[in-house]
């Protein structure tokens, strides 16, 4: 399982010859299996009404909801507490959705989360995976 943060799915969606391209390519085939926060949904909501349309929003809605799982907010509340001040505010609920579910990957492109364990570039990931990575780390 792994948990991705919105930066993952808007590179994936913008750029898909990028590593995050990949990625998502590799939930829509099931090979991994993909966790989300639903401040991941509220993140990629602003992105893609600010961006494109409400509903260039529903079809990018559709499709995380039928390929990854989202937790509630409600679910990780004793974890945000846990890891508050340990990271910015804007990334609190993505590092304890991670901790909270034993997570083994964060993938995000945020240097805040270089201090921790779970968090791999998409193209450290996509690495590891045995995968030809593009060039950039997105």
């Amino acid at each position: 399982m792994f948990f991705w943060n919105s930066r993952v799915f808007i590179w994936g969606y913008n750029r898909p010859d990028s590593n995050s391209g990949k990625i998502l390519r590799l939930m829509d085939e099931g090979e991994i299996r993909v966790i989300i926060s639903e401040k991941v949904i509220e993140e990629l909501r602003r992105y893609f009404i600010t961006y494109y349309t409400k509903d260039a929003w529903s079809a990018v809605l559709r499709h995380i909801t039928s390929v990854a799982e989202v937790i509630d907010r409600e679910e990780i509340i004793n974890e945000l507490e846990k890891w508050r001040g340990k990271i910015k505010d804007k990334d609190l609920e993505h590092l304890a959705t991670v901790k909270y579910l034993g997570l083994k990957y964060l993938i995000a492109y945020d240097y805040h989360f270089e201090d921790f364990e779970e968090y791999m570039t998409p193209k450290q990931f996509i690495n590891e995976q045995g995968l030809d990575a593009s060039e950039t780390e997105y």
